[in-house]
């Protein structure tokens, strides 16, 4: 790993946190003129990446305004019509083509390569462009020493999310990293305007992250993220990049192994098995205690050495959840599970004369 640059300034990283990708699909989605169609993926392409397509999908269906933003204009590759989230469906869908001129037939359009519109315009760069290039620029600034020594090490916190739609649901549980104590435990409900896209996470998750730590009285020691640090392709994985945005010393424990191969026994057992990628170390496949068969995968994320990673992996793994992110998962289900409840009971059903 090459000498890490300094921290970088807060803002110019912070305001990439804030784009509002939900808004950049509905102005692009606007551009669309009568008589014509465009595609998820052409949409994705303007953005910058065309694995945002799926998302473009997402954000598609909960478009506050349909017809003033006629994403019934919105269709598959090749002329299928795919959904629409107006009451009536795909039949309504149907009735807006028409009634502007589109010939659809079997639900595909006639002259779809005629009618096809993928003419954006938007800044250059595209909005994921740019993000892609703030990526390389931050994994530059990734360093693998510790801020804190192991043995000084007091706090450790755990931070999880769930989702619904545009609402994202977090909590952050801050333990004492010997007793396993809960020390404080906050959650936050916010809007999302950055969905998840492949390659993409740390930009879904770090805002709600953020909203967090401002509601701590004080920051952990170290934090711990389901996912990824250096172990990661582009070594820039969710804990190395929320490590650097918020300037303390991270780690990333994931269920699954993104890259690398396991390599050989660290402490003369199977239990910890480093992880190699080109011949160089990017993490650790970690057993916990209790389990027989599946690791965990265990990284440095920021201002973290492998060892120490490890060994607070070895503390904070009862199971392959860690403990406080085992906490933070349940106080934030359970408050998406309350707002989805009391949505339900707000949606009065129709009466049927």
């Amino acid at each position: 790993m090459v000498a890490a640059k300094p921290a970088p300034r807060k803002s110019k990283y912070l305001q990439n946190m804030e784009l509002d990708i939900y808004q950049l699909v509905w102005d692009l989605t606007a551009q669309v003129p009568k008589g014509c169609v465009t595609t998820y993926g052409a949409i994705a392409k303007a953005l910058g990446d065309v694995r945002a397509s799926r998302a473009v999908g997402m954000i598609e269906h909960v478009n506050p305004r349909p017809i003033i933003v006629p994403c019934h204009r919105v269709v598959y590759s090749g002329g299928g019509l795919g959904g629409f989230g107006a009451a009536e469906g795909v039949r309504k869908k149907i009735e807006l083509l028409n009634s502007e001129g589109v010939e659809i037939t079997d639900d595909k359009i006639i002259n779809f390569e005629e009618i096809l519109f993928q003419d954006f315009i938007l800044p250059e760069p595209a909005p994921l462009e740019r993000l892609r290039a703030e990526q390389d620029e931050l994994k530059t600034m990734v360093t693998l020493k510790d801020m804190i020594p192991f043995d000084k090490v007091r706090t450790i916190a755990g931070m999880d999310a769930s989702y619904s739609y545009e609402q994202g649901f977090g909590a952050i549980v801050v333990m004492e990293l010997n007793t396993l104590e809960i020390l404080e435990t906050k959650c936050v409900k916010t809007k999302i305007r950055f969905p998840y896209i492949p390659t993409y996470l740390s930009y879904h998750e770090i805002p709600i992250l953020i909203k967090l730590f401002e509601k701590l009285s004080e920051p952990p020691d170290i934090l711990i993220l389901d996912g990824n640090g250096v172990l990661h392709p582009r070594t820039l994985g969710l804990a190395a990049h929320a490590g650097i945005i918020l300037q303390i010393p991270t780690m990333g424990i994931a269920k699954k192994l993104l890259c690398g191969d396991l390599g050989l026994p660290v402490d003369g057992s199977d239990m910890v098995l480093e992880v190699l990628l080109n011949g160089r170390r990017i993490g650790y496949g970690f057993k916990p205690g209790s389990v027989k068969k599946n690791r965990v995968y265990v990284s440095p994320g920021n201002n973290l050495t492998f060892e120490t990673s490890i060994n607070i992996a070895k503390k904070v793994c009862k199971t392959r959840i860690p403990e406080p992110i085992r906490i933070a998962h349940k106080l934030a289900l359970e408050m998406r599970r309350k707002f989805e409840k009391k949505k339900r009971r707000c949606i009065k059903p129709s009466l049927s004369l």
